[in-house]
């Protein structure tokens, strides 16, 4: 599995305010490489954690993703693409100290049809910075 921190043009961390909308995209691959075409997907979910405590945020556990719950996923130039929004509720603070980054997981986990009739799964995690706002309570 991949874990992907977003960072700036400049490398810098990237960080969401709390209760800041946010978008993910991404492109899938097959074990070889090779782009997923749409069709091929059968399945995809979701699960936001808190990294520091594990506690699931905004019920996103396992959630459906395939076009529902704010993921999309389209062709694009032959591959299959996620577009995944975030809603503020998604970018909650949870209890890191104003000023400080809080951690959270966003793991999408997939399923596709590898063309012999057997069924894969792909796994790909991002590190979401969220930056609190106000204390929290």
């Amino acid at each position: 599995m991949t874990r992907t921190v977003i960072r700036t043009s400049d490398g810098d961390i990237e960080s969401i305010e709390a209760g800041e909308s946010a978008t993910i995209t991404a492109t899938f691959s097959d074990l070889s490489g090779s782009d997923l075409a749409t069709s091929a997907i059968q399945s995809m979910t979701a699960t936001l954690l808190n990294a520091s405590t594990g506690a699931v945020i905004n019920s996103r556990n396992n959630q459906t993703i395939l076009n529902a719950n704010g993921g999309s996923v389209a062709d694009s130039n032959g591959k299959a693409t996620l577009t995944l929004k975030l809603s503020p509720s998604d970018n909650v603070n949870v209890g890191a100290a104003v000023g400080d980054l809080e951690e959270h997981y966003l793991l999408v986990t997939w399923t596709w049809n590898d063309g012999d009739g057997v069924t894969q799964t792909g796994k790909h995690e991002w590190l979401l910075y969220v930056r609190p706002l106000t204390t929290p309570s």
